[in-house]
């Protein structure tokens, strides 16, 4: 989107500071979905019983499973792997999460199949999961053993709360208020 027209005859700076603020208009809409997506998904994996495996190789393929149908880019792919990791999954889990979603899903894989040789594609995809099943679980156990994501991270001030369990019985009234509360907790 553009703001602030780049005229070819512009400073450096200018075009610098202007090009920036074309950026931040264009990834307001992504940026935002990413946000909101991600509160969603730390209520739903507060509610999952199990959210990591004993098995980084597992933890990985469940964040490939949970990041390919995604679809989202990589601006998205950070808040919401966040949710995720703040919701309870694995390093191993986030990580791949966050990788998958802008590199396997519906819309890359059609790009590639279309445009692409087949070996080139094959070897795109087998790369891509090889570093997912493999690399990562292997970064994980080198460096993030003891990856912690505190709710008052410097570096993003937001605090996220963690949803109770949803109360047995409960009416649609009830139900959706505990959703509306949940979620805006988190968002």
């Amino acid at each position: 989107d553009v703001v602030l027209a780049v005229k070819p005859d512009d400073s450096a700076v200018t075009k610098v500071l202007y090009t920036t603020v074309n950026w931040l208009q264009t990834n307001k809409k992504g940026m935002m979905f990413g946000v909101l997506f991600a509160a969603i998904i730390m209520v739903l994996f507060a509610q999952l019983k199990r959210r990591r495996f004993k098995s980084g190789v597992a933890n990985s393929a469940l964040g490939m499973i949970i990041g390919a149908p995604l679809g989202v880019c990589v601006n998205c792919a950070a808040p919401i792997a966040r949710g995720i990791h703040a919701g309870g999954a694995a390093v191993e889990t986030t990580l791949a999460a966050m990788i998958s979603s802008p590199t396997l899903n519906v819309i890359v894989l059609t790009i590639l199949f279309s445009l692409f040789p087949l070996y080139i594609v094959g070897l795109k995809l087998g790369i891509t999961i090889c570093f997912v099943l493999v690399g990562i679980p292997l970064i994980a156990r080198w460096f993030g053993q003891d990856v912690q994501v505190p709710s008052d991270d410097k570096s993003c001030p937001l605090p996220f709360a963690v949803a109770g369990d949803a109360p047995p019985g409960e009416s649609w009234l009830g139900a959706g208020k505990w959703l509306t509360t949940n979620y805006l907790k988190n968002l």
